[in-house]
């Protein structure tokens, strides 16, 4: 069974201590730290928003013209689809 000393030098070496370097390198090296942060970064972001309409605050004009643009997936389109 492991020793206390040994768990944590496992933890320190495999948490502390790839910290400790990534600090060290962003300090000495900031540009090759910048440019390998951003390697890793997702070259396109794909978000997805969701709206929130508060009918009974709208005139029956303004949710005509919410119904008249369909966008999205409504309840109707889910029931055709079964």
């Amino acid at each position: 069974m492991a020793s206390r000393e040994q768990a944590m030098r496992y933890f320190k070496a495999r948490y502390v201590a790839p910290s400790n370097s990534l600090m060290v390198a962003a300090w000495t090296e900031p540009v090759s730290f910048v440019r390998v942060v951003a390697s890793l970064m997702p070259k396109e972001l794909e978000a997805t928003t969701i709206t929130v309409v508060h009918a009974e605050r709208m005139s029956d004009d303004e949710l005509a013209a919410i119904a008249s643009q369909g966008g999205g997936d409504t309840f109707a389109e889910e029931e055709d689809e079964r």
